[in-house]
């Protein structure tokens, strides 16, 4: 009878068990430890404040004002280094890596500050003149010397000219000789940048108080206004800046070892972190088990507008997630790319921090739009910054109507450029008479008085029988599928249906090749097998019905490809952005033969 006993309890896995332990333990701690919704002065419904002809402005501004600067102190960038050199008492301010493997060493303010007065006054023994009538050239991936460049340029009133060190000697020359710079704002006390960082101060205040504890991590290019801005947040209210050592594919070992509070990143790195994690759980049905238990556990707080890492689940299943991020991180901050739901969800519940998704150009010194901190919600880039008025306007070629709530994003305020430096006819393109700086993006208001990007006007493009199609909309739907790490999506105006490029998660599918009988053959292999790509085309089809994208929509044909599209093969832009023209270009033999094999 023992025996029996015995064997009919022996499917039982000893993991499972104290797996069923720890969800009871999480349940009656969870109980126990319930939280309430961080209240804030904006409501969560009613975001911003609509004015009269459709213009919207942030619910922080002061008797409809928009904010000029933050602090009386911080008027121009220098003035807001030292600030920064006040309050955090002369603490840390610029950190890097000699090595893959050493520690962080530090410069105090003060030693960055006499770092920058003497290298500005070493350019003016050279013949280098103060003022404004000087440009100066920065071409160099992020590194202290960068920004100690920078920071001598406002203390001299010097011009920094921010050239991307992925663009190549022969283009950085005809830059400087041509003088065609087409994106730097000239202003005498910089002025719509201090706008624009005290409205991303104030954006956050009530929920992110910055002190000099925190730390950011720098690995975004310099010459990107986005990371610019976020150097001038960091130096403004004295916290610490730590740089990437060299290569982006030690960024996640620099992260562990600077253990950054304020973790700024474009989607596509977030993406493939998620990726990693749901990789590793997937692996063990039990390991999976307990994720997902403990995952709804902690979304229904999120939902609720609770987000913590001090439950249970950060103790039992969460806490090694968050050191792949150092195990500090309580802000990031994301934009350039709309981000899927799922991935902020998880990163509001495995990290336990706040997630916010940016939306602006650096004709508007980056954001203009931010989602609020305690707005848990997806799919939207929030209210304005209180730096800027936002309004859209038509765009009746493509049927978008203001009065409708949709309509080309327009900006105004202290934060926005004047022009370009000696491009009349582009400055004319850009601004209208009304002084509305013209974004070429379409949007859309939600009821809660956020903002929905939908797309680039000039990407939109239409099919035969007359659909308008948003292409970076389906490329964001369709990337959801584990299998798609990149994809360009196109549509010829006399073909009725789309076609697509798609560079595969090389993880991803040399596991499931493993798990079908095609474990020998190379990544390159795998995208020229026709299995493979069947497979690949049924998951981006389902997820693409799944996350209500229409059937013309969804590409009828893909063509797989193992080279990635990247700024050296120059199919991104330096933010990451995918270069449509030359992915045409490139893809169009592949596109011919796609469209050849579909019915006309």
């Amino acid at each position: 009878m023992a025996e029996k006993e015995e064997s009919s309890s022996s499917w039982i896995d000893p993991s499972l068990l104290v797996g069923l332990g720890l969800v009871a333990a999480g349940a009656i701690y969870y109980l126990a430890s319930r939280r309430e919704r961080e209240r804030i002065s904006v409501p969560i419904d009613n975001q911003s404040i609509e004015l009269s002809g459709g213009v919207r402005i942030s619910r922080y501004c002061v008797n409809e004002e928009l904010l000029a600067y933050k602090y009386e102190d911080s008027q121009t960038l220098y003035e807001a280094f030292m600030r920064g050199k006040r309050v955090s008492n002369d603490g840390h301010c610029l950190g890097w890596r000699e090595t893959k493997t050493s520690p962080y060493q530090w410069l105090k303010y003060s030693e960055v500050e006499e770092r920058f007065m003497n290298f500005g006054s070493g350019l003016s023994k050279i013949g280098v003149a103060a003022g404004q009538e000087t440009f100066l050239g920065v071409y160099s991936s992020n590194c202290i010397e960068w920004t100690i460049t920078e920071q001598s340029c406002h203390a001299y009133s010097r011009i920094v000219v921010a050239l991307y060190d992925t663009l190549g000697p022969e283009a950085v020359a005809h830059i400087i000789n041509q003088a065609t710079i087409e994106c730097i704002v000239c202003h005498s006390s910089h002025g719509n940048v201090i706008a624009n960082v005290s409205g991303m101060c104030k954006h956050i205040e009530e929920s992110i108080v910055l002190s000099p504890g925190d730390c950011h991590i720098s690995f975004l290019p310099l010459a990107h206004m986005m990371e610019r801005c976020v150097q001038v947040v960091v130096f403004m209210n004295g916290l610490k800046l730590g740089y990437m050592f060299g290569d982006i594919k030690n960024l996640v070992n620099d992260i562990q070892v600077l253990k950054p509070t304020i973790f700024i990143s474009v989607p596509r790195l977030l993406n493939r972190i998620y990726d990693k994690v749901l990789s590793g759980v997937n692996s063990n049905k039990t390991k999976k088990w307990l994720f997902d238990t403990a995952f709804k556990s902690k979304l229904s707080e999120v939902k609720r507008g609770i987000l913590r890492r001090d439950s249970i689940w950060d103790y039992i299943v969460f806490g090694n997630i968050q050191k792949l991020l150092g195990g500090n991180v309580r802000l990031i901050i994301t934009g350039s790319a709309p981000i899927s739901e799922r991935v902020v969800y998880f990163y509001q519940v495995a990290f336990g921090c706040y997630i916010v998704e940016g939306y602006g150009q650096t004709e508007t010194s980056s954001g203009c739009t931010m989602s609020l901190p305690a707005d848990t919600t997806c799919g939207h880039v929030g209210p304005p910054v209180p730096s800027a008025k936002v309004k859209l306007v038509d765009v009746p070629d493509l049927n978008y109507f203001a009065s409708n709530g949709e309509g080309e994003i327009c900006f105004k305020g202290p934060s926005c450029t004047s022009g370009y430096f000696k491009e009349e006819e582009k400055t004319k393109a850009l601004i209208d008479e009304d002084g509305w700086v013209h974004s070429g993006d379409i949007g859309k208001w939600l009821p809660n008085g956020a903002l929905k990007i939908t797309d680039r006007v000039k990407h939109i493009f239409k099919l035969s029988q007359g659909l308008y199609i948003a292409p970076e909309k389906v490329e964001n739907v369709c990337s959801r599928s584990p299998f798609i790490a990149q994809m360009f999506l196109y549509g010829d105006s006399l073909r009725s249906s789309c076609v697509a490029i798609v560079v595969p998660d090389e993880e991803v599918l040399t596991q499931w090749a493993g798990e079908h009988d095609k474990g020998g053959k190379s990544f390159e292999e795998l995208c020229t097998d026709e299995e493979v790509k069947k497979a690949i085309f049924d998951d981006l089809y389902n997820v693409g019905k799944r996350d209500g994208l229409s059937s013309l929509e969804i590409p009828k044909a893909i063509e797989l490809t193992s080279t990635a599209f990247s700024v050296e093969n120059d199919l991104l832009t330096p933010t990451f952005k995918l270069k449509r023209p030359a992915a045409r270009t490139k893809y169009m033999p592949d596109i011919v033969e796609m469209y050849s094999q579909l019915p006309a």
